[in-house]
């Protein structure tokens, strides 16, 4: 798993003589898998993100054109009404 880390991220070959040498290279191997569970993580909520913001947008657009077509509704509704006033003052 971490030889898929960039290799100046990667940790290099343990002393196989020296224990301390061991153990830091386990954690660091376990540290690696974090870092890339959590990247991996990271791009796809981006993703998602980003797909939302897309879906938000056409929602905006529709949300848009429904409030033209009821301003349009709204002022031909006023003629209709200011037309059958001045039918029945006369």
């Amino acid at each position: 798993m971490h030889m898929m880390l960039d290799p100046h991220l990667r940790p290099i070959s343990p002393d196989l003589n020296n224990e301390e040498s061991k153990r830091i290279f386990d954690e660091h191997k376990q540290l690696a898998q974090e870092y890339l569970k959590i990247q991996t993580e990271l791009a796809y909520l981006s993703k998602h993100k980003s797909e939302l913001e897309a879906e938000m947008d056409d929602e905006e657009l529709r949300q848009k054109r429904e409030i033209i077509q009821l301003e349009n509704e709204k002022d031909s509704l006023i003629k209709l009404y200011c037309t059958l006033k001045n039918q029945l003052s006369r």
